[in-house]
């Protein structure tokens, strides 16, 4: 688990790889649930599958896609209570 980050300074916060390929990246906001444009290009860049932006805000959830690849957007007492 890592964070990426380009050469304009643009990053995204934890990217989880297995067998050193791309399986999912997470980027936290306060509360901006609108998708980071960060977080898009990152997953289009390295066509990670996944893609989730956890925000602290209630009852958010939100599921898009394109190109084969699925982001969403969660609240962040939602995405914790998936964690083992």
């Amino acid at each position: 688990m890592s964070y990426i980050r380009d050469k304009d300074g643009r990053e995204v916060d934890f990217l989880i790889t297995k067998d050193e390929k791309p399986v999912f990246m997470v980027e936290t906001k306060l509360s901006d649930a609108n998708i980071s444009k960060n977080l898009l290009s990152f997953q289009y860049n390295t066509q990670t599958p996944f893609a989730v932006q956890v925000v602290n805000k209630k009852d958010i959830l939100k599921k898009t896609s394109s190109n084969n690849l699925i982001q969403y957007v969660i609240s962040a007492d939602n995405f914790l209570g998936y964690l083992p």
